[in-house]
């Protein structure tokens, strides 16, 4: 008997999409047929890529440009996403419509799809721009299909046409999806309060944690940060830029220089980091790197920073990759207070500490953290293995679990 065929599809790729990373290997692990649609992306996580596809040893995969070249697909798909954002104006609101006005990518993914000869069991779909595609290629050839809502999705941004257009797309492509999966308890919350009515059956809908292996950790880091007696903070993120909270934690980590040491990871943003850091000896930056690189250094540092500004509603109820990486290595979390760190940390109340994203409020955090640095390193072994009960070998079973009932009626 053949292995059930899963395919699996994104408008971003796996050096940028995690969840579909690891969904993948767990396929993969159960012996199942595999296939990825994916996108080529400019950039740092180009040069990753090879690397996570030789990794998990997979010869289908399709990448679709995301460029101008080649230029006809480019400049059709421009001009579609800008006619569908004028006629959804005018009343024009089908789920194909809708879908383009969102993303250009939507029209890239259903082009393919159309000339697609593969027959997969199940189709999973991950990011906004794949759910009208994948909906209506898998409900026209009598195919099972799954979405990952990786955030709060009409929450995203502050375009309230993007919101609106989001919403649409979400109540027409989901009510006939095999189930949905969410990244974190609150999306999952308030997702099911906007779209009422039109989601598949409540046995059908789960939550499956940010988290990673727990092989990817250990106490002791295999890079990072020499051991000087600093205080050593880390903060990491695909780009290091403007609106992450980094502008209110700098200058109150300015009254503890001596004291502390701060590591940003990620891709840096020339104009902000000319501002904000090239006079602050006490940042480093550090360029991109791979997830087992960053996963297997992190435990050398004191304290993981998940800051999150409320400037999009999304940033209230998701849990970003970080704060699980902090929290799988044993760090001691500072975060700011959105309602799903405050939840997440109410849970874990001995991993970190939640304070307002604002200077005087980091400011008296940093105090206290160094007030308590002693205790705050003593307990990171207890920390760490706390945390080895919520990795992705036990999270990973419920998806498991869903996969099997699908593909098995």
């Amino acid at each position: 008997m053949k292995p059930a065929h899963i395919l699996f599809v994104t408008s971003t790729n796996l050096s940028t999409n995690p969840r579909c990373h690891k969904e993948m290997q767990l396929a993969l692990q159960n012996g199942y047929r595999v296939s990825l649609l994916a996108f080529t992306l400019p950039g740092w996580s180009k040069s990753f890529e090879t690397g996570y596809v030789e990794e998990l040893g997979i010869n289908d995969t399709t990448y679709l440009s995301s460029g101008r070249k080649p230029f006809f697909p480019w400049f059709l798909s421009s001009i579609l996403e800008k006619a569908s954002r004028l006629t959804h104006k005018f009343g024009l609101r089908s789920a194909s419509v809708t879908a383009m006005a969102l993303s250009k990518r939507a029209w890239l993914i259903n082009r393919y799809l159309k000339k697609y000869k593969g027959r997969p069991d199940l189709i999973i779909a991950h990011n906004p721009p794949t759910f009208y595609p994948v909906a209506h290629f898998a409900k026209k050839n009598g195919i099972k299909y799954g979405i990952d809502v990786e955030d709060y999705h009409p929450g995203e941004g502050t375009d309230r046409n993007l919101h609106q257009y989001m919403i649409s797309l979400m109540k027409m492509t989901f009510p006939d999806a095999s189930y949905i999966s969410f990244a974190a308890p609150l999306i999952q919350e308030q997702s099911v309060k906007l779209l009422k009515g039109h989601l598949p059956g409540e046995n059908n809908l789960l939550t499956i944690n940010n988290v990673f292996p727990s092989s990817n950790f250990s106490l002791h880091g295999k890079s990072g940060p020499k051991n000087n007696g600093k205080i050593q903070f880390v903060w990491f993120s695909q780009n290091i830029g403007p609106g992450r909270g980094l502008e209110s934690l700098l200058p109150a980590m300015d009254h503890f220089a001596r004291n502390v040491e701060l590591t940003l990871i990620g891709n840096p943003v020339v104009d902000f980091i000319e501002r904000w850091t090239q006079d602050r000896s006490y940042v480093h930056v550090v360029p991109p790197l791979q997830a087992s690189e960053l996963y297997g250094s992190l435990s050398s540092y004191d304290i993981g920073l998940a800051l999150e500004t409320i400037s999009e509603e999304n940033r209230k109820y998701c849990l970003a990759n970080k704060i699980w990486a902090y929290f799988q290595s044993g760090l001691f979390i500072l975060a700011s207070n959105t309602p799903a760190q405050e939840k997440f940390l109410d849970e874990f109340k001995d991993h970190g500490l939640i304070c307002e994203n604002k200077e005087d409020a980091y400011s008296k955090a940093i105090e206290w953290i160094v007030g308590h640095i002693v205790d705050i390193r003593n307990q990171k072994n207890k920390r760490f293995e706390e945390a080895r009960s919520t990795g992705w070998e036990n999270e990973r079973k419920k998806l498991d679990s869903k996969w099997r009932d699908v593909l098995a009626n």
